[in-house]
C-alpha cells in the first residue's frame, strides 16, 4: 500500500498496516538438483527463477514462502520425496534450519538494498541533484524505505521465532 499511496497521493503512511515490501527469491541455478526442484516448485505454482513474495509488517507471510525455502534447502533426491509435505509444513528439524538460514540470507540482501537505496536518495538530495531526487521528496522516499524495512524486520522476527521453536 505505501508504494501505491506514494504514487497516487504523494505521501507515505507510518501505519503498520501499510508497511510492506516484496521479496524476490530464486532457486540456485548451480544446484545439482535444480531441474527436479524447479519442476516441484512450478507444479506448486511457484516460479523457480524469480518468485515474488509480498511481505506485510502486520501479517504472516504466505505459507508458500516457507515451502519455497524448504524445497530449495533440500539436498538429496530422498529429501525431495517429501517436497509436497514441505509446502504444508516442517519436514525435519534439519531442513527447517537450512530453509530458515536460506531465508535469512534473502532478508539480509533485501535489507542491504533498502539501506543503500535510502542512503543514495538522501545523498542525492544533500548534493542538490534536483534532476535525480528533489529535496522535497527525499523525506518521503526515506519514509517509504523505512516502511519496507519495517516489513522486512517483521519477517525476520517471525523467522527467529520459528527457529527458536525448532
Amino acid at each position: 500500500p505505501n508504494w501505491q499511496m506514494l504514487a497516487s497521493y504523494g505521501f507515505v503512511s507510518t501505519n503498520p498496516e501499510c508497511q510492506e515490501t516484496t521479496l524476490k527469491d530464486s532457486l540456485d541455478a548451480s544446484d545439482a538438483l535444480y531441474d527436479r526442484k524447479a519442476q516441484l516448485l512450478t507444479a506448486a505454482g511457484l516460479n523457480p527463477e524469480g518468485q515474488l513474495f509480498d511481505i506485510r509488517a502486520t501479517a504472516e507471510p504466505s505459507e508458500l514462502l516457507w515451502g519455497f525455502q524448504r524445497i530449495c534447502a533440500m539436498s538429496s533426491e530422498q529429501e525431495l520425496e517429501s517436497a509436497e509435505q514441505a509446502l504444508d509444513g516442517k519436514v525435519s528439524d534439519d531442513n527447517e534450519r537450512q530453509a530458515m538460514a536460506r531465508l535469512q540470507s534473502v532478508i539480509d540482501e533485501r535489507q542491504k538494498f533498502i539501506n543503500e537505496a535510502k542512503q543514495n536518495a538522501i545523498q542525492a538530495g544533500e548534493r542538490g541533484q534536483e534532476t535525480l531526487v528533489r529535496r522535497s521528496v527525499v523525506g518521503v522516499v526515506s519514509d517509504l524505505f523505512d516502511s519496507e524495512a519495517a516489513a522486512v524486520d517483521s519477517l525476520e522476527d517471525r523467522l527467529k521465532r520459528r527457529l527458536e521453536a525448532i
